[in-house]
């Protein structure tokens, strides 16, 4: 990562008069509308994101984010993910770094990073949103799927990722939960991955197999598979693999 930008490259990149008061508020609005591009861009999952973007967006703090948001008329944002600080990893080192880190928060952030990476990966699937909270629930990723592929394609045009980064194993509590996620998303949303690091307990191929005459589709994957198609750079073979599998259980 570059250096931080300081209050003067701030001025190299939105120049103007700051001799008297007027100039001053014009050169702050300036910076102020800088940074809301950057957030909007990062919020929006716009293409056009850029490091220089990141960057800016990781500075803000969250305090921060919601200043510029209320300044602007925009409340309803989704709050910048503390992921941010993670995005210019490539995906092999944010493998290494989930366990590296010592307070599961943080852990939880680098999990999260690295599957909004890892889902990207397939031809199609786009990360639109992430730690969003509505009224009675916090979504950890929300994916557009665009694919063409014909598994994908058939599923809905919204797919959620859950991440649980415990140190024990999921359970049947969670797996229910999230499905209810599912459920919740007004018919638009048809089949969701549920991410364990250290795994799954018994009690969730058991909830499956309860579950199996539904049209839900709750696909779990384990960190270590993950990690393993993470560095034989297979990820779409194993989401694809996850999916057979959640089906044919």
């Amino acid at each position: 990562m570059g250096k931080m930008r300081n209050d003067s490259d701030e001025k190299t990149l939105l120049p103007c008069n700051t001799g008297d008061s007027l100039g001053q508020q014009a050169w702050e609005e300036q910076i102020r509308d800088h940074k809301l591009q950057a957030l909007r861009r990062f919020e929006d999952g716009d293409p056009a994101l850029t490091a220089a973007d990141l960057m800016l967006v990781a500075e803000m703090g969250q305090a921060a984010a919601e200043s510029l948001r209320a300044l602007v008329g925009r409340p309803s944002l989704p709050e910048v993910s503390a992921t941010s600080r993670w995005s210019r990893y490539p995906v092999e080192d944010l493998v290494d770094e989930v366990d590296k880190q010592s307070t599961p928060k943080a852990k939880g952030e680098v999990l999260e990073a690295l599957m909004c990476k890892v889902i990207q990966f397939v031809p199609g699937f786009r990360v639109h949103r992430t730690r969003v909270r509505t009224k009675t629930e916090e979504i950890d990723i929300e994916v557009i799927n665009g694919s063409d592929d014909p598994v994908w394609r058939r599923e809905g045009a919204l797919l959620l990722v859950e991440c649980k980064n415990w140190s024990k194993k999921c359970g049947k509590n969670e797996f229910v939960v999230f499905k209810e996620q599912l459920r919740n998303r007004k018919l638009r949303c048809t089949c969701g991955f549920l991410i364990a690091w250290n795994g799954f307990a018994g009690t969730v191929s058991r909830e499956m197999l309860r579950g199996s005459a539904e049209e839900l589709l709750v696909i779990p994957v384990a960190g270590p598979e993950i990690a393993c198609a993470v560095r034989a750079r297979d990820i779409p073979g194993l989401l694809r693999r996850a999916w057979d599998g959640a089906l044919m259980l």
